[in-house]
């Protein structure tokens, strides 16, 4: 089974708020040609909000295959990927976590009492589906 991300949701959220803020960013020195002391407090919010969208792509935007011994976590954009089998993993937590849209319910994969990787509701639309699997797979190791 393969995850699938939410376009109408988290993922599609950040992306589409990436893309307005290097667009607005490039309009604004097109119409200017200069930049004022307004304008860099402007570009520079955005700059910040940018900063931390490419954050989040970078941490949540996995591609999640399970199969019948393990997990791969396959980024969508860096294409890096990393393989666990059930065997070494210790098991999952779970967490709701509450944002101006809503309360959504974020999966952590640990090992050796870590937590190595996140699944969250916010960004996935087969979510129920991904955690009903690992709960088969995994020990479930409580709501934190």
């Amino acid at each position: 089974m393969k995850s699938k991300f939410k376009i109408i949701g988290g993922a599609g959220l950040v992306l589409c708020l990436f893309m307005l803020c290097n667009v607005l960013i490039f309009l604004d020195f097109l119409n200017k040609g200069k930049v004022n002391d307004e304008d860099a407090f402007y570009i520079l919010g955005l700059a910040i909000l940018d900063t931390y969208l490419i954050y989040e792509i970078v941490r949540n935007f996995n591609i999640i295959t399970l199969e019948q011994e393990s997990i791969k976590f396959k980024h969508i954009f860096l294409r890096t990927e990393k393989v666990y089998d059930f065997n070494e993993l210790d098991g999952f937590v779970d967490e709701d976590q509450s944002s101006s849209g809503g309360v959504y319910n974020v999966l952590y994969i640990e090992k050796n009492g870590k937590r190595i990787k996140k699944i969250s509701s916010f960004y996935y639309s087969n979510y129920k589906e991904i955690k009903q699997f690992l709960n088969n797979k995994l020990n479930y190791l409580g709501l934190k």
